[in-house]
């Protein structure tokens, strides 16, 4: 782990005029240092899985099947084992 370092830049301005009235206005800006950033975790990025949610850590891996059925199927009456007509986030798993 290494703190971060905020950068500095010089900035001036110049300007130019006349009584009450602006003829020129002139802004530079001189980096003088740049800024480095904080290192919060080193790691080879082991346990780490794609997704399309972003970058998942996960601590174990399981070989498991998955099978699906629609309203049709199964006992033919549309509804599920326990009894409700499956929709969107319905999941059933038999722990075997």
């Amino acid at each position: 782990m290494s703190p971060g370092k905020t950068g500095e830049a010089l900035v001036t301005t110049r300007v130019v005029s006349i009584g009450d009235h602006q003829f020129n206005r002139e802004v530079c800006r001189e980096v003088i240092s740049n800024p480095v950033a904080e290192v919060v975790e080193v790691g080879t990025g082991a346990n780490m899985l794609e997704t399309s949610r972003g970058f998942v850590r996960y601590k174990q891996v399981r070989q498991m099947e998955a099978t699906a059925y629609t309203l049709a199927e199964g006992s033919g009456t549309g509804l599920t084992s326990i009894g409700i007509v499956p929709y969107h986030g319905i999941i059933a798993v038999d722990p075997t």
